[in-house]
């Protein structure tokens, strides 16, 4: 049998510095040792007359070892309680043991490195033999203070209940923060010449404090465009204005929306890896991840794409029928419906990658839909705010000979307090 059957990857045993103790149904806090689980069975010797002169050996008598349990002296009384019921000092005859419940069963639960539970035992009919309040005390010591139980048990098992869990990958946090005017001039500058992807995918790493543009690019559209929709509001406010042509009548029509219309998704601190969702027809079960950055670049960069549209989606599908071998192959001979429906339940998983408006026209009542996309509406704003700024910078310094850092670090309002005070 393989010694980590759920993650036959896993090549280190288990550590024994994560572990809690539970009775009463709740964990006792401040555990930071307990003693080895142990048990002897004792060995009974036998021969008979005509045996050669050695021993048979028979399992006798099993013995489980006390168990000590240790922690830091604080203000919680659960080790003090347990002990008053084996014998309460003071109380007099007929109450000096708590009879109906000085016996308590106990579990003790160890955890892997990422804090998942792995392995549990319970203990039946415990009751503490031996009470170390208080140490020794020495004015000339450095140590915390610890206080200890020593518990007698009559049985003790491993919980089966408890399975080896799957162990858990993620990626690195992705936090995002508001990019100051320095931070955002220079991502503009850099992207001047890029596509509007390699443009979105450079802002959201300079606002995650992500090196790696291919670690961005694994954010699913939706995901993606939630934080743009994010970075939009701190930057620029929450009103979004546009203007819409009526493919009627060709009038131009003006609309306002706050971002909270948009916001259909939040985003997460942290992302898995690769997040699984499954789509079961009556013929196929389907196993795909959602659409990302770098799905969009290579259908980009690649006619094939264009002339297969469910070539994107084909290559999305991470397990076909149970079968995770020869996919690409098996998933080509899909019906046409199937990339249909699991293209609608994408967009159900991840709803901030398509945005529509209804739109309607005052001058010909003429109503359509059109799509949100945050990418442009938001680089579009940027592009114009940088040249704004740079003009802004190029008056002050002229002006006052302040550096360009100097000027950018300004507060906005500050900035147009200085053109003011030069006419403009």
């Amino acid at each position: 049998m393989a010694q980590f059957s759920v993650n036959p990857q896993r090549f280190d045993p288990y550590l024994n510095f994560k572990f809690r103790v539970k009775w009463d149904g709740k964990y006792v806090a401040g555990i930071s040792k307990a003693g080895a689980l142990k048990r002897t069975t004792e060995v009974v010797p036998h021969r008979e007359g005509g045996d050669p002169s050695s021993n048979r050996k028979s399992p006798g008598r099993t013995e489980y070892e006390a168990i000590t349990l240790e922690r830091g002296v604080t203000h919680d009384p659960e080790f003090e309680k347990w002990v008053n019921k084996v014998w309460n000092f003071g109380s007099g005859l007929g109450a000096e043991v708590s009879i109906k419940d000085f016996r308590k069963d106990i579990i003790i639960e160890m955890y892997n490195e990422a804090g998942q539970l792995v392995i549990a035992y319970k203990f039946y009919r415990c009751w503490v033999s031996e009470y170390q309040a208080l140490p020794e005390l020495d004015a000339n010591a450095n140590a915390v203070a610890i206080q200890s139980i020593k518990l007698e048990n009559g049985d003790g098992k491993s919980d089966y209940a408890v399975a080896e869990p799957g162990e858990i990958s993620y990626t690195e946090a992705l936090i995002m923060r508001p990019l100051a005017a320095a931070e955002l001039l220079s991502v503009w500058e850099n992207c001047i010449h890029k596509s509007l992807l390699d443009k979105s995918l450079n802002l959201l790493a300079a606002a995650c404090a992500i090196p790696d543009l291919e670690d961005v690019a694994k954010l699913s559209i939706g995901e993606r465009d939630a934080r743009l929709l994010q970075l939009r509001e701190w930057l620029f406010g929450s009103q979004l204005k546009n203007v819409a042509h009526c493919p009627l009548c060709s009038e131009k029509v003006e609309w306002e929306n706050d971002t909270s219309t948009f916001r259909l998704q939040t985003y997460k601190s942290d992302l898995p890896t690769s997040k699984v969702f499954q789509l079961d027809l009556s013929d196929y079960q389907i196993k795909f991840r959602l659409l990302n950055s770098a799905d969009m670049k290579r259908a980009m960069s690649d006619r094939a794409y264009s002339e297969q549209p469910s070539k994107l989606l084909t290559e999305c599908i991470v397990e076909l029928n149970g079968n995770e071998t020869a996919v690409l192959e098996r998933a080509e001979e899909l019906p046409q419906e199937t990339f249909e429906l699991m293209s609608k339940q994408m967009e159900k998983e991840d709803p901030q990658s398509n945005i529509l408006l209804q739109m309607n026209c005052p001058a010909c009542q003429h109503s359509w839909t059109t799509s949100f996309d945050i990418q442009s509406y938001l680089w579009a704003e940027i592009d114009n705010w940088a040249k704004h700024i740079l003009r802004e910078v190029y008056l002050l310094a002229r002006a006052f000979g302040w550096s360009e850092q100097d000027i950018l670090n300004m507060k906005p309002i500050r900035r147009q307090l200085y053109l003011e005070m030069i006419g403009l």
